[in-house]
């Protein structure tokens, strides 16, 4: 944005300003208003004291990482010719900032109702940035980038820290490792020693990350016994620790993970697919049944859908799909009932911002409220995946 187009919050979300569209054309936060912004959308959310923030003056950021070997002291001999010092590697992440629209409406009855100047322009941001911080949540915990494919939510634009996690980070399945699928203390303690000791120094700054449900699962564990740790995790005024790692509840963690069934269909697509397609070709159909329901493909293109019918090695599902699909993509029965527990330091969790958000409006009359608009740059990274452990495949009792 040049200078000419720059505006403040008070001037620019006064009621006067939307009410008369005098920025119908697109223009640009002022720097402090835009990293106040991008305040209120991380304070509004789960990433507030568990992601670190990166403010993105461009359209890319680098992250540079250094990496020092283990054994640096060397015996102080003199005369020695240093030989065998210690090497310093580097590694670099790159944040890619990509834009995002937020479209919120506002009715006439709000303007009337709110008082003018910067009370109700602060106030209005952060509603805006309630919903943005929320959505975003998702996305940088969730994300799949779909690639070339079209893209229908902005999920599908970046890679988040869970997927990322999963594929270059350290995975523990509790389905095959435990005899259940429950939160508890064993499995906790197995999910922190995984984590590599160098990793663990300061405790405080490491997370264990869970949906609300399975905290309160794990809430309902401990108070069950009758000792002073099960009822302070009734009675207790903060969140719980495990090891003195906090145990943070994300209410945006989805229960309803697909996790394989033992026994059940495993097999792979004998013939590409189409986007629209409503039946597929499996090289077997053996375990499949009719109402079986079935993860067609992996990572940003896998989808969930149910059987209608099975004729030999055709098998017809109850909606069509939204991608297409390779000969020799996977196709297993599953349960749609799984969720995971991430342990990273808060550091290794990135979310850039681009201090560029631009806002327009649109009046329809008719309607009785103006559209205001939103467009931020946002991107995410799993600095280090070494340092994640997922365990994977719990359930939510």
């Amino acid at each position: 944005m040049t200078g000419g187009n720059m505006i403040g919050n008070e001037k620019l979300l006064s009621k006067a300003a939307i009410t008369s569209g005098s920025f119908a054309q697109r223009v640009g936060l002022a720097t402090e208003d835009a990293n106040r912004f991008i305040d209120y959308i991380v304070d509004a959310s789960f990433l507030k004291n568990n992601a670190r923030v990166e403010r993105m003056r461009g359209s890319t950021k680098k992250l540079v990482r250094l990496g020092i070997g283990e054994e640096v002291l060397r015996p102080g001999n003199y005369g020695s010719s240093g030989d065998g010092f210690s090497d310093v590697s580097t590694s670099a992440v790159t944040l890619t900032s990509k834009a995002m629209k937020a479209v919120v409406p506002i009715a006439d009855d709000a303007l009337m109702d709110n008082i003018e100047g910067e009370s109700f322009a602060d106030h209005l941001m952060r509603v805006v940035a309630n919903q943005i911080g929320n959505q975003l949540e998702y996305a940088y915990l969730m994300g799949q980038d779909t690639g070339a494919l079209p893209k229908n939510h902005i999920w599908e634009m970046v890679e988040g820290w869970y997927p990322r996690a999963v594929s270059e980070g350290h995975v523990i399945d509790a389905k095959s490792v435990f005899a259940d699928r429950d939160i508890n203390a064993e499995k906790l303690s197995r999910t922190l020693k995984t984590l590599s000791s160098k990793y663990r120094g300061k405790r405080e700054n490491l997370r264990f990350i869970m949906s609300d449900d399975l905290y309160q699962d794990y809430v309902d564990a401990l108070g069950s016994r009758t000792t002073p740790l099960g009822d302070d995790a009734i009675t207790g005024d903060s969140l719980m620790s495990f090891g003195k790692v906090p145990i943070s509840p994300c209410a945006l963690v989805p229960t309803n993970l697909p996790v394989p069934v033992s026994g059940g269909g495993n097999t792979t697509l004998s013939s590409a697919s189409v986007a629209g397609d409503t039946t597929i070709e499996v090289t077997s159909a053996t375990n499949i049944q009719q109402g079986d329901t079935l993860a067609i493909g992996e990572g940003a293109t896998c989808e969930i859908r149910k059987v209608a019918s099975i004729v030999a090695t055709d098998v017809t599902m109850d909606s069509a799909l939204m991608f297409p699909h390779q000969s020799g993509e996977k196709v297993v029965e599953c349960t749609l009932d799984g969720t995971f527990v991430m342990l990273c330091d808060t550091s290794n969790l990135v979310l850039g911002i681009q201090q560029d958000v631009t806002i327009e409006t649109e009046r329809r009359a008719t309607e009785g409220v103006t559209y205001f608009v939103v467009t931020i740059r946002c991107d995410c990274a799993l600095e280090n995946p070494d340092a994640v452990v997922v365990l994977s495949n719990l359930k939510v009792k």
